[in-house]
């Protein structure tokens, strides 16, 4: 009888040290933040915060006070639909093939990936806005051209961010193609307000993650297919290191002084007289210079069609017109603005 005790103590005991070294095992897999793998945000928080700080052997009550405040910010985002929701914070249950549906998504691919049966929020969501007759008039083997993400109401504070995961996770994807295949689906990502994303100096003492990765695309991209069009009306703000891998430059009027300046130190001393002229530009004309020319030349750009919304107000001619009574709508807007979302005429709040 008490060589049964005895047995079944050690066995007891080698199984809890076996639970241990698979749970270290665990803990170790999940905070490879290099591995793009789902994780519940609420765990993050609330376990792996301290299982690190466990880790720690000296000093731990000083290191839990300066996690405190990161978490209690990290917390904060749950209760922000603007970042919560886009983020999915708020979802426990794995979406199947998240990564791969996100890239599909974001390249424009969807329709590749595409499962009716399934219910996740990328399905939700690609459903809602296209129906069944359309989709089975789409080619799978032909992607869309274009994808535009609208990052607008997005906080300040995590704008450069997500932007730069979004970069960071092309740029990955691509890079691990066959080498075979690799180049063949080229790709280009615009940046509109580039000035946001690729800042030359840093605000305070946080340094810009999108900064580092589309550096990364400006030097490494091209092996891969991937190039950067940089679109910025403060070209004198924007990093240096992903201008200086720009080979073409359509340069519109430009009145800062300090903005004419860095344009001339990007191209050569032989486009001076040219240069003279973007103070006095006049509207839809440019200066193409780099290798789409042969010779530095000022060009009318084609109106675009559909035209932008983006003609200068008519003042006096608005402010001499009857106001209607359902202009502005300020129960619509507010209603949009206050569920996060855009506000449209039609009341279909997006």
């Amino acid at each position: 009888m008490s060589n049964e005790l005895i047995s079944l103590a050690s066995l007891k005991e080698h199984y809890h040290e076996y639970s241990i070294s698979q749970n270290k095992e665990q803990i170790a897999l999940d905070k490879n933040i290099d591995l793009p793998l789902w994780f519940n945000f609420n765990e993050l928080i609330n376990r792996y915060f301290d299982e690190a700080i466990d880790e720690q052997d000296s000093s731990s009550n000083r290191l839990r006070e300066f996690v405190s405040t990161l978490r209690l910010r990290l917390q904060s985002y749950l209760t922000d639909d603007r970042i919560s929701e886009p983020l999915l914070l708020g979802k426990n249950e794995e979406i199947p093939q998240a990564l791969a549906k996100f890239l599909a998504f974001i390249l424009g691919d969807t329709c590749k990936i595409f499962q009716d049966s399934q219910g996740d929020e990328f399905t939700t969501y690609f459903k809602s806005k296209i129906s069944k007759d359309a989709f089975d008039k789409l080619d799978k083997d032909k992607p869309s051209q274009i994808t535009i993400i609208d990052m607008s109401l997005l906080p300040y504070d995590v704008l450069e961010t997500i932007t730069g995961l979004i970069g960071r996770l092309i740029l990955e994807f691509v890079s691990r193609f066959d080498e075979s295949e690799r180049g063949k689906t080229p790709i280009v990502i615009a940046l509109e307000e580039a000035q946001n994303y690729i800042p030359e100096k840093n605000k305070g003492d946080r340094v810009s993650v999108s900064k580092k990765v589309f550096e990364r695309i400006a030097r490494e991209g091209r092996k891969y297919g991937i190039s950067l069009l940089v679109s910025s009306q403060r070209p004198s703000e924007l990093s240096k290191t992903v201008l200086s891998q720009c080979n073409s430059f359509i340069i519109h009027r430009l009145q800062n002084p300090d903005d004419q300046k860095y344009i001339r130190q990007l191209v050569s001393a032989a486009n001076e007289d040219i240069l003279k002229q973007l103070p006095i530009l006049p509207q839809q004309h440019a200066i193409v210079m780099g290798d789409a020319v042969r010779t530095p030349v000022q060009t009318k750009i084609k109106t675009a069609d559909p035209t932008p919304n983006s003609n200068n107000p008519e003042f006096i001619s608005n402010w001499l017109t009857e106001p209607t009574n359902d202009f502005p709508d300020y129960s619509g807007i507010t209603q949009a603005w206050e569920k996060g979302k855009k506000y449209t005429k039609s009341g279909k709040n997006n």
